[in-house]
């Protein structure tokens, strides 16, 4: 009889063992299918041009704002002086190619806080390039700034690239130019996600990740494509959605994609139509002749990403249709440094601006419509 019951215990946990197997077994198949669609899934999208028409409205909470938004004079004015609600429309290209990627915005209609109406950023293997709008004595100007990034393996583009005014859409290049969100990066400082297999319906498979308070969500159709990510920290929350998709050389690509967004006050929506897509023809960096640059190339994507980044490696120049190379940027380098000038390391412990990315958005966006209104 012992001998019985304790062959029946030896059967019992051997089952056990080969369901959990077959079951990690299964797990890992989905995984691994899923991630195949979307290497194959960006490979062609990195050759491609997407061009969205987006609609964004906020309604804003100044009280909130006012409490949660950096205690500084020039914010808490902006706050006040800014509307109690915006809405705008821009035209979003985004121009892929393994070796350089272009994002435009344009400014269709609605509030715009800027006095140029189109804004552009380039990202390639190694470095991204951002304009900001800048405000001289008597006129405006536009200053372009170069950061190193690490080498982009797989032809990303990072969330950071993407941002419109007033709002940040978190994964909005994975929806809007097909980056893998197997291996998306946020901001260019930022690790790959790490899903993990939450549960699956016959039409979806829901993935999750969790990491310092932030609760991510990501549904993929079973055949491969993004329908629907969400993102939770406390009280704040962000979706975005998939409402329509079409099809292209045997991939689906999303054609309509709504945005929402609760953090600190702001209540934001956003609808995306995809108004064209085609081949990415030659690009080249397009910024105003002589507007001024500030170029890091000099340092490390590590180093600028480090908490104690030391002393900044800095060139300006004026704009003249071209990066210099690293040689010419070293000489330029010397040129104007004989005896290194020590450049002022930005203020350290802000790292968590890579996870609360409205908090710093608001603040600027509410600050250049002030500043705009002047």
């Amino acid at each position: 009889m012992r001998h019985a019951i304790a062959c029946c215990k030896a059967l019992a946990i051997s089952a056990l063992y080969l369901c959990i197997g077959d079951l990690t077994a299964q797990t890992e198949g989905v995984l691994e299918r899923l991630q195949r669609y979307q290497e194959r899934y960006n490979q062609w999208a990195s050759r491609h041009t997407f061009v969205w028409e987006i609609e964004y409205s906020d309604t804003r909470n100044k009280a909130v704002l006012a409490r949660e938004l950096p205690n500084r004079e020039e914010i808490r004015r902006a706050i006040e002086q800014s509307p109690d609600a915006v809405s705008t429309r821009v035209r979003l290209t985004i121009a892929r190619t393994p070796e350089l990627c272009m994002v435009m915005q344009e400014h269709i209609s609605g509030d715009w806080p800027y006095q140029f109406k189109t804004k552009r950023a380039y990202l390639g293997k190694n470095w991204q390039s951002s304009e900001t709008e800048i405000i001289y004595r008597d006129r405006r100007g536009i200053k372009v700034t170069v950061m190193p990034v690490r080498e982009r393996k797989d032809s990303a583009i990072y969330d950071g690239v993407l941002t419109l005014p007033f709002v940040s859409m978190i994964y909005g290049a994975v929806f809007l130019a097909g980056t893998n969100p197997f291996t998306h990066l946020e901001v260019r400082c930022s690790q790959p996600p790490v899903w993990h297999l939450e549960r699956t319906t016959p039409s979806q498979v829901w993935l999750k990740q969790s990491i310092h308070g932030i609760e991510d969500r990501l549904a993929i159709h079973p055949d491969g494509w993004v329908m629907e990510f969400e993102r939770r920290i406390g009280s704040d929350f962000s979706r975005n959605v998939v409402l329509e998709t079409i099809k292209r050389d045997g991939f689906v690509v999303p054609s309509k994609v709504a945005g929402e967004y609760q953090s600190h006050g702001v209540k934001g929506r956003l609808l995306a139509r995809l108004v064209a897509l085609k081949e990415t023809e030659p690009l080249k960096i397009e910024y105003p002749l002589n507007a001024e640059v500030s170029d890091y190339r000099l340092m490390t994507a590590e180093q600028m990403c480090s908490d104690s980044k030391g002393e900044l490696k800095r060139v300006r120049y004026l704009w003249k249709g071209n990066l210099p190379t690293l040689a010419e940027l070293e000489q330029m380098h010397r040129a104007a440094n004989p005896d290194p000038l020590r450049v002022p390391p930005p203020r350290q412990g802000a790292r968590w601006l890579l996870y609360l990315p409205g908090i710093l958005l608001i603040a600027i966006g509410v600050y250049l419509w002030w500043r705009s209104r002047r």
